[in-house]
C-alpha cells in the first residue's frame, strides 16, 4: 500500500507525480501510468501535466475517511481475490452436494469432505488460517474490514425496519464480533439491551475493544457471551438477530444454526423473533455487488447469498415460520420469522 490518497491529503490536495514518487520512493514514469490508468476509471482526478488530487472515488481509499474501503480491498487482493483462481473446484462437486431435502447429517459429512476453493489456495479452511501465529495481523485486518465493511452497510437495516423493541427488551446479536451492529442499533433503541454472542476467542477481543474504544455510553447496556453458535444454548431474549452470517455457510450448517436458537426458546406472547440481515438474490438482481458477493462466499467458505425462497425452505426445516422481508436502502434486506411450535 503505496497511501497514495493519504499522500494526496496530506500535501495539501495537489500533488505532482513527481512528489509522489519521491514521497512512496517509487519509480516516477512507471507511478504515473499507473495513476494515468486509474485515473480513466474514475479514481484520482488528473488535473494534467502529472498533477493529481483525490476524488469521491479516490477518497475512501484513505486510511481516515469514515467510510475507507482501504482494508477492504487490501484483504480482497491478497487473499479472496487470490481464492478465486481455484473457483473451478467448486464446479466440480455434485448438484446436490449440499442436499437440502436430503439428511442433515449425512450432508455434514460429505461438505467436510470438500476442498474450498480457499482451502485449495493457502491450505487451510478460513479461520484455521487466520488462527496461525504467523497470520495475528491478516485476522486483525480482516476484523477491521469487517467494521469498515459494516459501516458501509450503513444504518438501513436499523431505520428502515420495526425492530418492536422497548426498554424491556433484550436482543442478541448472533456472531456479532465487535458489535458494529449492535452499536447501531442500541443507538436507535435507547433503552433496549443487547447480548453480542461469538466465540471465546472473538469475545475475549471484542471485550478488549469496548474497553479502549468509545462505546462506554452503551456498555453498560451491552453483555458479552461468549459461545458457538452451532451447539452452545443461546441467552435468552426477546429478538435474536444475525447479520451476514448464514450467508457465510451452507444451507445444511445454516439449519443446523437456526435450529440450535430455535431450541432455546419457549412459546411467549409476543413471539420470540429471529431476524436475519441479509442480501436477497430475488431478480431482477439489484446490483453487481450482489452477485460478487454470492461468489466470494463460494470461493471462501462453500457459502452463498440466497432467494426470499431459498430462507423460506431452510427457515421451516430449522423449526422457524418465515413471516415477511423487507428491503432496507443499501444492500441489505431483513428477514423475520417467529417459532414454528407445530412442527
Amino acid at each position: 500500500n503505496l497511501r497514495i490518497a493519504d499522500i494526496i491529503k496530506e500535501e495539501g490536495g495537489k500533488v505532482s507525480v513527481k512528489r509522489l514518487a519521491e514521497l512512496t520512493g517509487t519509480n516516477e514514469e512507471i507511478l504515473g501510468r499507473l495513476l494515468r490508468a486509474v485515473s480513466t476509471k474514475g479514481i484520482f482526478y488528473h488535473h494534467g501535466n502529472g498533477i493529481y488530487s483525490n476524488n469521491r472515488m479516490s477518497s475512501v481509499l484513505r486510511d481516515d475517511h469514515p467510510n475507507s474501503v482501504l482494508l477492504i480491498i487490501e484483504t480482497g487482493l491478497e487473499e479472496f481475490f487470490k481464492a478465486a483462481n481455484n473457483i473451478g473446484a467448486a464446479l466440480k462437486y455434485q448438484n446436490k452436494w449440499d442436499d437440502i431435502d436430503g439428511d442433515v447429517n449425512d450432508n455434514e459429512v460429505k461438505i467436510k469432505e470438500l476442498v474450498t476453493p480457499w482451502k485449495k489456495t493457502f491450505g487451510f479452511d478460513l479461520w484455521e488460517y487466520y488462527s496461525l501465529p504467523a497470520n495475528k495481523y491478516k485476522l486483525e485486518r480482516f476484523n477491521q474490514a469487517m467494521v469498515h465493511a459494516n459501516k458501509i452497510i450503513g444504518n438501513g437495516p436499523f431505520i428502515d425496519y420495526d425492530w418492536g423493541l422497548n426498554e424491556n427488551s433484550t436482543v442478541v446479536d448472533v456472531g456479532g464480533g465487535n458489535g458494529g451492529s449492535i452499536i447501531k442499533l442500541l443507538s436507535q433503541y435507547k433503552k433496549t439491551k443487547g447480548i453480542i454472542l461469538d466465540l471465546p476467542i472473538v469475545i475475549e477481543h471484542t471485550r478488549k475493544v469496548w474497553s479502549e474504544n468509545i462505546h462506554k455510553e452503551l456498555s453498560d447496556r451491552v453483555e458479552f457471551y461468549p459461545g458457538n453458535f452451532f451447539v452452545d444454548p443461546p441467552p435468552k431474549a426477546d429478538v435474536y438477530y444475525l447479520k451476514w452470517i448464514l450467508h457465510n455457510w451452507s444451507d445444511t450448517s445454516a439449519i443446523k444454526i437456526l435450529k440450535n436458537l430455535r431450541s432455546a426458546i419457549s412459546p411467549s406472547d409476543p413471539p420470540t423473533k429471529l431476524v436475519l440481515l441479509e442480501i436477497l438474490m430475488d431478480e431482477p438482481i439489484r446490483d453487481y455487488f450482489l452477485t460478487q458477493m454470492d461468489l466470494a462466499m463460494l470461493c471462501v467458505v462453500l457459502g452463498k447469498e440466497r432467494t426470499t425462497q431459498e430462507f423460506k425452505k431452510i427457515l421451516k426445516k430449522s423449526g422457524w415460520k418465515y413471516v415477511k422481508s423487507v428491503n432496507s436502502r443499501g444492500y441489505i434486506s431483513v428477514i423475520e420469522a417467529v417459532p414454528d411450535f407445530d412442527r
